[in-house]
């Protein structure tokens, strides 16, 4: 029991091995650097690195000094190091998965038009896989370097005066061909009149791509998959509204983590490495916006961001 400060405020150190300490009290033999604990009285538990040196009078040994070094924030530290170290593995495994299933589409094909004398139709089906699998890469290094941006607080924005509606009808109109080859309905959920807003037109048309992408995924043929609009005070509320499988609740605070899916989520993890979300969450914020989910599991999910109404400051 080690008194702290006050005598009537008692702590309990835990050692190791009690043996070790006694053995040492025994021999005069000093003890260093070994791991144990201190549970305060109060609650919890405090990581400590003790050491013991005999108090020694003549030939008689009288007691021990035995010192304890606080070691919480060199823990927090080690294991915070753990975590990024295993983070970066992870992250260099996902990268390498989505990189190299399009380049063996490449290769394969290269390989099959260099060795084979196909005929025309049969080439240009080979030739597409090439050009498809290429923009897949694309797009995964361009998130790549988007999140890096992000992560460094130098993502490039360009906020100016949009007017909104022609930007959603955009997104729409991008969407349809996906909608009408899956089975879904498209609709517009605005009834006109929305102010303008401050934004780079070009990022929120990422970020209403991602949306709408994330959507799609989630939504069975004969769904809908709702894009509209609701102006504030001083933002407007930006949302993407399906009727999909929804969102376990488990996995919401997960989903704008950069690389993180649903394990069970085969389908996401043959469309994308999972940087959607993360990179709209970026986006958003450089634009001193917030976004946020709502979701149910089969009850559809619906996503949502704020942009800055023109003369409306963000507060």
């Amino acid at each position: 029991v080690l008194h702290a400060g006050d005598p009537d405020s008692r702590d309990t150190a835990r050692v190791p091995d009690t043996e070790t300490v006694l053995g040492a009290l025994r021999d005069g033999s000093a003890v260093d650097a070994l791991d144990g604990e201190v549970h305060p009285r109060r609650g919890g538990v405090v990581e400590v690195r003790w050491s013991l040196r005999p108090l020694v009078d003549g030939t008689r040994i009288r007691g021990g000094v035995l010192t304890l070094t606080d070691m919480r924030e060199v823990r927090q530290a080690e294991r915070a190091l753990r975590k990024a170290v295993r983070a970066r593995e992870e992250t260099m495994a996902v990268v390498g998965h989505d990189l190299r299933s399009p380049l063996s589409t490449i290769a394969a094909s290269a390989e099959l038009l260099r060795d084979i004398p196909l005929p025309a139709e049969r080439r240009q089906v080979q030739l597409e896989s090439i050009l498809n699998a290429a923009e897949r890469m694309n797009r995964l290094i361009g998130d790549l370097m988007d999140l890096a941006r992000i992560d460094a607080g130098r993502l490039p924005v360009t906020v100016q005066e949009v007017e909104l509606e022609p930007l959603l009808g955009r997104a729409l109109l991008l969407a349809e061909p996906r909608a009408d080859r899956e089975g879904v309905s498209l609709v517009r959920g605005w009834n006109g009149g929305l102010p303008p807003v401050m934004a780079d037109d070009h990022r929120i048309q990422q970020v209403l791509a991602n949306l709408v992408t994330n959507a799609f995924r989630y939504t069975e043929a004969g769904g809908t998959v709702e894009v509209g609009a609701t102006p504030g005070d001083t933002h407007v509320e930006i949302w993407v509204r399906d009727t999909g499988t929804g969102i376990a609740p488990g996995d919401l605070p997960h989903l704008w983590n950069p690389f993180w899916q649903p394990e069970r989520d085969r389908k996401a993890r043959t469309e994308g490495a999972g940087l959607g979300l993360a990179i709209v969450k970026g986006i958003v914020e450089a634009h001193g916006g917030e976004v946020r989910v709502e979701s149910e599991p089969g009850q559809g999910s619906r996503f949502a961001f704020t942009l800055p109404r023109v003369g409306r400051p963000a507060t």
